[in-house]
């Protein structure tokens, strides 16, 4: 039973030395798509921006000559080495582990200990960009890497040992809905009992799909599935809620 619940757990925890818990919730493949496409379209309104004034200078100042066209060949090139390795590791690590991309849909790298990421884990984690792109510029490669674990890690991701999650400072719990609450029919482990209770209250992060394919995980158990079973789990969190606010007003007294 424990395995099953934990599977509803997926936020990425991590204890400091100094004993405080953080608390990061992993970005999904889509939303790294997303943030991916949007750096290439910035990569290319840069190209383009340079691209014209190139143009304009030479255009205005009436250059001509192989010279020049070699030096103008050189300056592409260099530009495009930098847009295409140095671009989003030059933004990760001096932009709080943001590119455009990341920054436009509120996500960021960091390392696996919850630490800004630094420059030889942007470089390799980048650098590695070109096997996730496998096969074609499809991303199939990174993508299935990605979706093998709860932490939606591309190679990359895994062997720089970086992480891309939500920019969020602090991942405030939700309120519950106004519902009754209602027992587990069996017992619960402490572990088990937190591991509900953040699913509730954490529920507005995901979205109906994820959170009913969370909730189904419990199925066979209540013999419910999607909308019902996703209520049955709010419920339960309510009861554990209101038990554990009761326990704390009677030591209290």
């Amino acid at each position: 039973m424990n395995h099953k619940l934990a599977k509803l757990d997926t936020l990425y925890k991590i204890e400091t030395p100094e004993g405080i818990n953080l608390v990061f919730r992993p970005a999904s493949p889509m939303i790294r798509s997303l943030a991916l496409l949007i750096d290439v379209i910035f990569q290319f309104i840069i190209f383009g921006i340079f691209s014209a004034i190139v143009f304009f200078l030479i255009t205005l100042l009436d250059f001509n000559g192989m010279a020049i066209i070699n030096y103008i060949g050189g300056l592409f090139l260099i530009l495009s080495f930098i847009m295409v390795w140095w671009y989003f590791v030059l933004l990760e690590v001096l932009n709080k582990g943001q590119s455009l991309g990341k920054r436009f849909c509120n996500i960021r790298v960091i390392h696996d200990d919850g630490t800004p990421v630094g420059w030889t884990a942007s470089l390799l984690r980048n650098l590695l960009r070109a096997v996730d792109l496998l096969p074609s510029f499809s991303y199939a490669v990174g993508l299935l890497v990605g979706l093998s674990n709860k932490e939606f890690k591309r190679l990359g991701d895994l062997a720089a040992g970086t992480l891309v999650v939500y920019n969020e400072e602090h991942l405030k719990p939700q309120p519950l809905p106004d519902i009754v609450a209602s027992p587990c029919p069996f017992p619960l482990t402490q572990e088990e009992q937190q591991i509900i209770i953040a699913y509730a209250e954490r529920r507005q992060t995901l979205s109906t799909e994820r959170r009913q394919e969370l909730a189904n995980i419990l199925s066979q158990h209540f013999n419910l599935k999607d909308e019902q079973m996703e209520h049955k789990l709010y419920q339960i969190a309510q009861y554990l809620i209101g038990a554990q606010e009761s326990s704390h007003l009677r030591r209290e007294s």
